[in-house]
């Protein structure tokens, strides 16, 4: 068995933290979108907590890509991660502007 190499193991654990994010991410989407369409406050989060995910996300996602050098490949593991990760900022986002939108308590 080999071991793991310094890059095998960041691009691994970058993987991780940013489904992880993915999957916060999209339960607070999911969350606003239902508050929005029963035309309710959102209740047990705030959009403060949303907003500060995003940005956490996005900084996840910044230091992954400049983990790797401008002559080295990114795996395409983490080119999938990045972009599942901004599609989940990118609907979090929306929620959160559906929200101010429609003049909806965001919790804050």
């Amino acid at each position: 068995m080999t071991e793991e190499t310094d890059s095998q193991k960041f691009t691994r654990l970058s993987i991780e933290k940013m489904r992880a994010h993915c999957l916060m991410l999209d339960s607070h989407s999911d969350n606003l979108t239902k508050a929005a369409a029963a035309r309710i406050a959102l209740e047990g989060t705030t959009g403060k907590e949303v907003l500060k995910e995003v940005a956490t996300a996005a900084g996840t996602c910044e230091s992954t890509i400049d983990f790797f050098g401008d002559d080295d490949p990114i795996p395409w593991g983490v080119l999938e991660g990045v972009k599942r990760t901004q599609q989940s900022i990118a609907n979090a986002t929306n929620a959160v502007i559906l929200m101010m939108a429609l003049g909806l308590d965001l919790g804050s």
